[in-house]
């Protein structure tokens, strides 16, 4: 693959958008092409999801925006890269932790799962529900 060419794609997109959209299309088709075939399928949707995004926002600007918050929900949202990374890293830690407790005591190793929690909250009906 060559090089990126700031300036090269930059007067493309001023003197003809329509080929600088074409060929975006198609070194984008090349990249997900490269990929890994079991890959390729989740770098079409993540793909979808940008252009569609693109289409939604009112200009390049608010895309670019909107596409850099999406970015940083996915490494911190609660479903997130970090998240998770912090949950492997627990499960790691206490697998370790049983591992060795287990090791002493001369019993086979069971995995650890992850324990969740959840506060319940109190629910009242309304009386004009009712």
């Amino acid at each position: 693959m060559n090089p990126f060419n700031f300036d090269e794609w930059a007067t493309l997109a001023k003197t003809d958008p329509a080929a600088f959209a074409q060929r975006r299309a198609d070194l984008i088709e090349a990249v997900i092409a490269s990929a890994p075939l079991e890959r390729q399928p989740q770098l079409r949707r993540l793909q979808w999801r940008i252009d569609m995004e693109r289409q939604r926002c009112s200009n390049p600007m608010h895309a670019c925006i909107h596409l850099f918050n999406k970015m940083w929900d996915s490494v911190y949202s609660e479903r997130g890269l970090l998240n998770a990374l912090l949950m492997m890293q627990t499960a790691q830690a206490r697998n370790v932790a049983v591992e060795d407790t287990l090791s002493k005591s001369k019993q086979p190793a069971l995995p650890v799962r992850p324990t969740a929690s959840a506060t319940i909250l109190p629910f009242t009906r309304s009386k004009a529900v009712m």
